[in-house]
């Protein structure tokens, strides 16, 4: 995939300069720019290429099935005023016990640094084996919080539509 995505770049560099230039758009990076633009038409760039490079319909395909279709998806940007997602029940409960956790750890290997994984195993162990009695109060917050997240995104629906 980086030879056909240089190959790109060398061959647009020019005329994005010169576009971004003519439109007075101001980029400190053009490098980020450019990556941009490779991310946002991958498909329709790959064919470029491909037709540069003269290729058949087949070596066509290949070239799309190889760099677009095991791109991984562009994770979508949060907008920054929106409301904090609720959390889950089980985050309530790693929330409680998690701090009593590592100050167990810490006491049982003295000098040893906490591992995130271990910890993370060790809650996930505790959390199956609740009762759904003791599970309720975790999930009362849970819901709880989802509700406030609920009436937050009304609201900023409202106002940012």
């Amino acid at each position: 995939m980086q030879i056909i995505y240089i190959y790109i770049l060398n061959r647009i560099r020019d005329k994005f300069i010169n576009y971004i230039i003519m439109a007075n758009i101001v980029f400190h990076n053009n490098t980020v720019a450019l990556n941009d633009m490779w991310y946002d038409s991958h498909a329709q760039l790959v064919r470029m290429v491909a037709f540069d490079l003269k290729a058949t319909s087949e070596q066509i395909d290949e070239l799309l099935e190889k760099y677009v279709g095991n791109k991984q998806k562009m994770k979508a940007q949060k907008n920054p005023y929106a409301p904090k997602k609720p959390k889950s029940s089980y985050f309530y409960f790693c929330d409680v016990v998690r701090p009593n956790l590592i100050g167990n750890f810490k006491a049982q290997n003295p000098g040893k640094s906490v591992q995130i994984k271990d910890i993370a195993k060790e809650l996930g162990k505790r959390w199956k084996l609740l009762t759904d009695k003791d599970k309720n109060k975790y999930i009362q917050e849970a819901s709880v919080d989802k509700k406030r997240y609920e009436e937050e995104m009304n609201e900023f629906n409202e106002k940012y539509g």
